[in-house]
Order: structure tokens, then C-alpha cells, then sequence
């Protein structure tokens, strides 16, 4: 009932998912051709998560699961042959088994419907859709940023974290309090504490992150990648890297040293599933949840920074992506959600408006406790956190500062690591007339 009663509070503030920047062609909801993602009902058979065979060790665990894993994909497999479909080549994209059962496959729309309609089998069957970073990442009205790109600021050098500092100037301009050397982010959060020394990592599915970055403690090997033309982890956009940072991100320079990172050097995974240009689809993030749920353990997070606005869907539809979502989150592991950046209502945000047990969904606030005027606000979201001019790690060892609820998200999954659980309590803010909690460490 309190969901229902802010959910119509919403509708009267916000006028439910009204955003003129709504499925434009080429931007971040534009169907990929003959490209569908089926998912197969319990029916038919049960992913390996609900029953999987755990092990400390990750690879052992993998293992332990492969006969199984391998049986059901067969049978996604045989299943398409005996549908007329053809599965050779390239036509299928990917098969999963752990997380959903099912495939990515090349079909016609025809062959779509009938397979649609077995539901004696099957779930549902959705065309894939791509999906790009840079919509999510949104102009803020109130800072002249560039709308595509929008980072508030040029990349630092590397050699230039000196001046920052030690000039109390510099600090100010990056928002890092001169005294404490944290980033306001990071301060409103709670503050950092060591990431270091637990067997749970930080899996982010994102555009990969750097493997070469010295403020990060990045296991590239047991992440991989989604993205057909880019077969390793390493980033190439930014995006990936700036996320792990505010998350994990460990000590910049000498002392004083300057913190941006929640849990100091926690072990950070990249899944690539977005590529150099931001742009990724709905089957490559199923096909990297998959992946993680393989060899995921108890207290893993995973964040996805990441989404689209679609205002025709003001119920948050998307039975294939919130069950593997919450499957996901089996034998104690966390998944964080971004709410988008539309300034609008964040139940319209794939999957940021996906709820249930161990998912969280972040919206940002400015460092002053403000409401960030680009982000996407709702009965969806669980928490704030600073998303606002937040200063953090960038491909080519260097430094950048943005804006944005993916920011919020990282911030959100590096408290939440640290804790084991859900956030401490730092207060309330109100924001589209709706109250919300604000995240923080301790």
C-alpha cells in the first residue's frame, strides 16, 4: 500500500513518464532487427542458480555446475531446432542457463510469435533493444555541461594531482575538502573505509574498466566481455573506470592523500557489456548477469550503472530482465541500480525501477543534500546518494569529475560492500515531493 500511495504521489508531482527524449531513433531504444531474447518458463526447466553447487573456490564452483549448465543449453538449443530456427552461424548470439534459461537469437518476427506463443515452454520473447551510456548520463540544468558527454571537466594528468593537493584552491574547484582530502561525495557518504582483505568482489557490468589503473585493485581475469567487437575488458570509454573509483578507488598521491573511494581497494570485475561508444543492448546485460551468476558468492555486489527511459512503460514490464535480476541475488549476493537521469520518474528506468530483496536502486542528491535536478526520482528508489560534480578515476590514468545517478549507483554498490548489508541511515531529503533515505556508511 506505501508503494502504491507514493506511486500516485509521484504521478501528481511529476505527471507519470512524460520525457520528450522517449525512444528516439539512434539514441538508447532502438530495436536491433531479427535480434530476439527468449526466456524459457520453469516449466520448460530452471536456471542452475536455484539449485547451483556452491564452492569458495570461484573456478571450482564454475566447475561443479558444468555438466548442468551444459545440459540445459542444449536443450535452449534443441528447443530452436525443433521451432524451425535456424541455429548455425552466427544466429545465435548467446545461450544462458544460470541465471534464465534461454537465448539471443537471429529469427524473423513471425518465428518470434510462435515461439512466443508455446507458453507451455516458454516465458516470454522480447525484441532486443541497444541501449547507450550517454542518455543516462543526462545534462545538469544547473551546470553547463555538455549534453552528450557531460563531463563538468577535462581529464587531470596524472602529474598534476600534486597541485590539486596541495593547493587548497584546486581542491575546492574538484569539490575535495581541503581538510579531510575526501571528495564531498565521499564525505556525505560516510566517509571510506578498507576494501581490502574479503574474498567478495565488485562486479560492475559497464563499458570494462581500465586494468592498468594504480588506484584500482581490478581481477580482469575473472570478469569477460559482451561485446562481440571488443574482446577484452579493458575500458575504452571512461565510464567504467569513473564508477569503480568512487566506488573502490584507493588513495590518490602522497600525503595528504586524497580519498574518493568508498571501500579502499575491494577487489573490482568488469564485465563489458557496453562498448567504446556506451552502447550496448538488453542481451548483452543478460548475457553478463549470466555470466556473474556462475561463480558469484555471498556477499559479491553488482552494479549496474546503466538503463533506459521508456515512458510507455510506467509499470517497469520486463519479466526476462527483473527475474534475472532478482535471481541474481541468490546465496547472498547484492545488485545496484541507477535511476536514470531524465529529471523524470524513475518506475519508467530499466531496470533501476526493479525491486526486490537485496536490489537497491540510487538516485543522486547534490553535496549540499539538494535534489540533483537531472535525476529520476520514485517509489523505486531506496536510496540517494551524492551524484553530483563527483571527482574520480578516468581511463589513461588520469582524473575527471561528473555528474549523474550512475555515480550515485557506484557509490551506493562500494557502501553497501563495505557494510555487508544495507546502508546506515544518514537522514532524510525530499525530493519530487516524496521522501527518501540517504545512504551512508556508518
Amino acid at each position: 500500500m506505501k508503494k502504491l500511495l507514493l506511486y500516485l504521489a509521484l504521478i501528481l508531482a511529476v505527471g507519470g513518464c512524460k520525457h520528450e527524449n522517449n525512444f528516439v531513433p539512434g539514441h538508447h531504444n532502438e530495436p536491433i532487427p531479427d535480434q530476439y531474447i527468449v526466456f524459457m518458463n520453469d516449466a520448460f526447466d530452471e536456471p542452475v542458480i536455484k539449485h547451483r553447487k556452491n564452492d569458495p573456490d570461484r573456478e571450482k564452483q564454475k566447475e561443479k555446475n558444468k555438466a548442468e549448465r551444459e545440459g540445459k543449453e542444449k536443450k535452449v538449443t534443441t528447443y530452436l531446432k525443433s521451432k524451425g530456427i535456424d541455429i548455425s552461424g552466427q544466429n545465435v548470439k548467446a545461450v544462458f542457463a544460470d541465471v534464465r534459461v534461454g537465448a539471443v537469437v537471429k529469427m524473423s518476427d513471425e518465428e518470434a510469435q510462435i515461439i512466443n506463443a508455446d507458453k507451455a515452454n516458454v516465458d516470454t520473447v522480447i525484441q532486443d533493444v541497444t541501449i547507450q551510456i550517454n542518455p543516462i548520463q543526462q545534462i545538469d540544468p544547473s551546470l553547463k555541461i555538455n549534453p552528450i558527454q557531460q563531463w563538468e571537466s577535462p581529464p587531470v594528468a596524472a602529474n598534476q594531482i600534486n597541485p590539486i593537493q596541495q593547493s587548497d584552491a584546486l581542491q575546492l574547484r574538484y569539490d575535495i575538502d581541503p581538510t579531510s582530502h575526501e571528495t564531498n561525495a565521499l564525505l556525505a557518504a560516510g566517509g571510506f573505509t578498507t576494501g581490502t582483505g574479503k574474498t567478495s568482489v565488485l562486479w560492475f557490468l559497464d563499458t570494462g574498466i581500465d586494468p592498468a589503473n594504480p588506484y584500482l585493485n581490478v581481477n580482469a581475469s575473472l570478469g569477460a566481455s559482451f561485446v562481440a567487437s571488443e574482446t577484452t575488458t579493458e575500458d575504452f570509454y571512461g565510464h567504467g573506470t569513473f564508477c569503480a573509483g568512487v566506488a573502490a578507488g584507493k588513495p590518490i598521491g602522497t600525503a595528504p592523500q586524497i580519498h574518493i573511494g568508498v571501500a579502499e581497494g575491494a577487489t573490482v570485475v568488469p564485465v563489458k557489456v557496453l562498448d567504446k561508444t556506451g552502447t550496448g543492448s538488453w542481451g548483452n546485460i543478460i548475457a553478463g548477469l549470466n555470466f556473474v551468476s556462475k561463480v558469484s558468492q555471498s556477499g559479491d555486489v553488482v552494479n549496474l550503472s546503466l538503463g533506459a527511459y521508456d515512458a510507455r512503460n510506467q509499470n517497469c514490464y520486463f519479466p526476462g530482465l527483473s527475474n534475472a535480476i532478482a535471481n541474481v541475488t541468490d546465496n547472498g549476493v547484492f545488485v545496484t541500480l541507477s535511476a536514470g537521469n531524465d529529471a523524470g520518474n524513475a518506475q519508467c528506468n530499466r531496470p533501476g525501477c526493479i525491486n526486490g530483496p537485496n536490489i537497491y536502486t540510487a538516485s543522486s542528491i547534490n553535496a549540499d543534500k539538494t535534489c540533483a535536478p537531472y535525476a529520476n526520482f520514485g517509489p523505486s528508489v531506496d536510496y540517494v546518494t551524492v551524484g553530483s560534480r563527483v571527482f574520480s578515476l578516468w581511463i589513461g590514468n588520469s582524473f575527471i569529475m561528473a555528474s549523474g545517478t550512475s555515480i550515485s549507483s557506484a557509490i551506493l554498490a562500494g557502501i553497501i560492500y563495505a557494510r555487508g548489508s544495507a546502508p546506515a541511515d544518514g537522514g532524510m531529503v525530499t525530493c519530487m515531493s516524496l521522501p527518501f533515505k540517504i545512504a551512508v556508511l556508518r
